[in-house]
């Protein structure tokens, strides 16, 4: 391969390498806060045959995080979400909404907002946004496969 060919090549891996899976989970999660407008959220992982949540992001008041998923682990609410319909229930004064996010993966994964009570309009919303959310990470896991077989091209173009 040329070295102008092999150049841009190492340019594009570069520029799909940017992207950073935990950021952008971040983002998610931040955004689905701010549409609730909850200081509470985040994503938990359920793997429906064996009853077990998993918690993958969370964003709570600083230091609050071990009583926030200590509520969510006993409240019922994830083990629920695993039935693929968005979940509203009360976990003694916190109100928590939990939506599925559609993914092609092994477990399911579900996008969580608490803190007070929510309305039918915060519900359509969240469900909206959990599948959007779902499609973006689908896609940069996409981009994250795309980048290691560009690597792959790229091994191969120097011998």
């Amino acid at each position: 391969m040329a070295d102008r060919t092999v150049r841009r090549l190492r340019r594009l891996i570069t520029e799909l390498s940017r992207s950073d899976a935990d950021k952008l989970l971040d983002e998610i999660v931040q955004v689905a806060a701010e549409i609730c407008a909850v200081e509470y959220a985040g994503v938990m992982e359920i793997d429906a045959v064996q009853g077990v949540a998993r918690p993958v992001h969370a964003r709570t008041p600083e230091g609050d995080s071990p009583q926030v998923l200590a509520r969510l682990a006993t409240g019922g609410i994830l083990p629920a979400s695993a039935a693929q319909e968005p979940v509203r229930t009360w976990i003694g004064e916190w109100c928590v909404l939990s939506a599925p996010m559609p993914v092609t993966t092994r477990s399911q994964a579900v996008i969580w907002v608490a803190g007070r009570a929510f309305d039918e309009h915060e519900e359509e919303l969240l469900v909206r946004f959990a599948t959007a959310a779902a499609r973006a990470l689908e896609a940069h896991r996409d981009v994250e496969t795309a980048v290691r077989m560009l690597r792959g091209v790229h091994a191969f173009s120097k011998t």
